[in-house]
């Protein structure tokens, strides 16, 4: 009775069992799929990332070459300012030296007009001397009047070689020379003929000589050195401030903003630029101060060095101080082009032209007047 009951036990269980099988492989088949996407999804991303990650790091590489040009660039300026600096300190040593020197020019033309005024006084003691002979000498046939005259011919030739040889004043010379012609016209002596005949050579030397006008050059620099703080700076020097963009309020967010946000921070970023293009870095305000005031002290040695006739300092400090404007202001503006124009005129300014020789007419008006005692 027990055997028949488990051989028809045995069937069902194998029954069972294969239906258990056919009901577990059927779910782990259709678990697998998702798996399998979500590994995908995930390789793709890591390789965009990688992607991604080379891409910034070529960018950063740039950056870095960028800044480490920038920092050359900086050290290079600021080598400059400390050689601007010092030669600063050289105008400030020197300045006082030449302010000496012109104090002693000034001491020395006014020794020069003292004898001038002795020499004045000393005609007048002749005029009166002659004077006192003609009245003692009634029958003379020189009237007391030719007397007069050739006393103030003589005054008016020393007047004009003094005049140009103290302040090399070749107007005034001229003027004195014309004269001392149209009060020998108003003598109508013959004897006179050779002295007029010479002044009238000297005459024609003197107006060949072109006039440097001192003063003017003088007034001209220092109408530069007081405009250099208004001067604009170059723009790779002095940048104006950036603007801030309007844009259209949006509280919307999509990928295409996102996109263009990125665009925008990466180019703000990088800047890539040429390699032989000079970079010329942002100054300081405290640079920028030295840098006008250096600019203003070169305009007053100019200056200064055309007062005293010295060519030679007077190219050099137009020179420097047409290197500093080209380099470090704005040449684009009208301002500082009429000035570097102006500088480049004045550069090939003679300020001490040969000036002629003009004492041989008072040589032969002293040798033909009447009268002891007439000298040079």
């Amino acid at each position: 009775m027990s055997k028949p009951s488990t051989s028809q036990s045995k069937p069902v269980t194998k029954k069972s069992q294969a239906a258990g099988n056919g009901s577990s492989q059927k779910p782990s088949r259709s678990a697998g799929r998702p798996v399998l996407w979500t590994i995908i999804v995930l390789l793709a991303l890591v390789a965009g990332g990688a992607g991604g990650s080379y891409y910034l790091y070529g960018l950063l590489d740039v950056a870095r070459g960028q800044a480490e040009q920038s920092g050359a660039a900086i050290t290079t300026t600021r080598a400059e300012l400390d050689k601007l600096q010092k030669s600063l300190g050289e105008v400030r040593r020197i300045l006082p030296d030449m302010v000496k020197e012109q104090q002693t020019a000034d001491t020395e033309l006014q020794r020069q007009l003292d004898i001038l005024n002795d020499g004045m006084r000393q005609l007048n003691t002749l005029l009166l001397a002659q004077q006192k002979r003609l009245a003692e000498l009634g029958s003379s046939e020189i009237s007391a009047q030719h007397a007069w005259v050739q006393a103030e011919v003589i005054f008016l030739l020393r007047v004009a070689n003094q005049r140009l040889s103290l302040v090399a004043d070749r107007d005034g010379a001229l003027k004195a020379l014309q004269i001392a012609d149209r009060r020998l016209v108003d003598l109508g002596t013959p004897a006179f003929a050779p002295v007029r005949a010479k002044i009238a050579a000297e005459i024609r030397s003197l107006q060949a000589v072109a006039v440097t006008d001192i003063g003017g050059i003088a007034q001209r620099l220092a109408g530069f050195a007081g405009s250099v703080q208004a001067l604009p700076l170059a723009d790779s020097i002095d940048p104006q401030s950036p603007g801030v963009e309007e844009t259209g309020a949006s509280d919307g967010w999509s990928i295409d903003r996102a996109v263009d946000k990125m665009k925008q921070a990466f180019s703000g970023m990088v800047r890539i630029s040429r390699s032989e293009e000079e970079i010329t870095p942002v100054l300081a305000p405290k640079e920028r101060f030295f840098l006008r005031r250096n600019l203003e002290l070169q305009f007053e040695m100019a200056r200064l060095s055309a007062m005293q006739r010295d060519q030679e300092n007077f190219a050099q400090s137009l020179d420097q101080a047409a290197s500093w404007i080209g380099l470090y202001f704005d040449t684009a503006n009208t301002e500082v082009g009429d000035i570097l124009a102006a500088i480049d005129a004045l550069r090939t300014t003679d300020l001490s032209p040969p000036l002629p020789e003009i004492s041989g007419s008072l040589i032969l008006m002293l040798s033909a007047a009447d009268g002891p005692g007439e000298t040079l």
